[in-house]
């Protein structure tokens, strides 16, 4: 089995996309399957990842006609990007070989896919994994790929059609670069987040200030020097915020009690759960079917902000949050995530799409 991904923003950006994009390919070379990663940074970020530069243009130019009448498909800045991208990797005979083809880019992606794959009598699937929002857009099911991957149950699938096949497989995480810690004497609550508007972090320095307790923020984005200054300004030295690379934030989940979640409603599989799950971490978030679907009992639900501002100040809470990280909770329901658990189900997965076209 030959498996490759594509992602524009491998090498220009590491969010959750981008980090399961190159974990994904890194498990299954691990477990002696063939795989690459497609990206368009400059460099490689690691692994086996081809590079095909191609800056992302950005995404607020002038729509076209064919946007403006509403027909699926925008062709703006952005997805003139996508498409230089993906025309630039078939150019280049990158998927030929493949079996398995994961487009990490929407419509465009695996439009140009299919166009290339009856054009050169490829035999290679399209999978598309649904890693943006909390529904399956209409552009998808005019896409049409051979298989949709939704990384929840609690995802609004009604404008895919039903003849496209779909399966629920969610995000994975590498349990072993994870090490268990006790939690600082200090109550402190970690917040890993882009810095951006619907992340609402300025959220999770109130609920800090709250709570009297510290608060890390690891992350950046456009309103870094903003949340900087609010948090500095409100929480004075129990708030510090930094930049910090993948590799290393394994050990920041243990210099926390908890992982504070403030973001809307509309994220669709936060992986920022499953590596604080895996550090043994409870998870303060708001109480939603997709938070409870993940992370299950190691979940401190709030039913909004005031509420996530109560809780923190009930020594109760608290005492629940030792307890959870006593009895190891939030690592055993991690255990339900790991690789070793999710890799063979997208085999499995892939496996029945290959035999299929036989």
């Amino acid at each position: 089995m030959n498996i490759v991904v594509i992602n524009i923003w491998n090498g220009q950006l590491n969010r959750g996309a981008e980090t399961w994009s190159q974990q994904l390919v890194q498990q299954a070379l691990g477990n002696g399957i063939s795989a690459m990663l497609i990206g368009g940074g400059g460099t490689s970020t690691g692994g086996n990842m081809v590079v095909v530069p191609t800056p992302v243009q950005d995404n607020s130019g002038v729509p076209t006609l064919a946007s403006r009448l509403k027909i699926y498909g925008r062709l703006d800045s952005y997805a003139y990007s996508v498409i230089t991208f993906t025309v630039k990797a078939l150019r280049r005979g990158l998927v030929d070989d493949a079996d398995i083809v994961i487009p990490i880019n929407g419509m465009w992606q695996i439009l140009l896919l299919r166009l290339y794959r009856s054009l050169h009598q490829c035999r290679y699937r399209i999978v598309y994994v649904n890693h943006p929002g909390s529904e399956v857009s209409r552009e998808i099911s005019i896409a049409s790929p051979d298989l949709v991957v939704l990384l929840k149950h609690d995802t609004r699938t009604h404008k895919l059609s039903h003849r496209i096949p779909r399966t629920v497989i969610p995000n994975g995480v590498s349990m072993g670069q994870y090490r268990v810690m006790d939690p600082p004497r200090r109550r402190t609550l970690l917040c890993v987040s882009a810095l951006i508007p619907y992340k609402r972090v300025d959220w999770a320095i109130h609920v800090a200030k709250a709570g009297g307790v510290g608060l890390q923020v690891v992350g950046d984005g456009p309103l870094a020097a903003i949340v900087k200054e609010m948090g500095e300004q409100i929480l004075g030295s129990d708030f510090s915020i930094k930049v910090l690379p993948h590799e290393k934030m394994p050990l920041q989940f243990g210099l926390a009690t908890a992982l504070i979640h403030t973001a809307s409603a509309t994220e669709n599989f936060p992986m920022v759960f499953l590596e604080s799950l895996a550090a043994n971490r409870p998870v303060l978030a708001f109480d939603t079917p997709t938070n409870r679907e993940i992370l299950g009992d190691a979940g401190v639900f709030a039913q909004d902000l005031d509420d996530m501002k109560r809780l923190v100040q009930s020594e109760s809470v608290w005492n629940r949050i030792n307890r959870l990280i006593e009895d190891g909770v939030p690592r055993n329901r991690a255990e339900h995530f790991d690789w070793s658990v999710i890799l063979p189900r997208y085999i499995d997965e892939f496996g029945q799409l290959i035999g299929a076209r036989h």
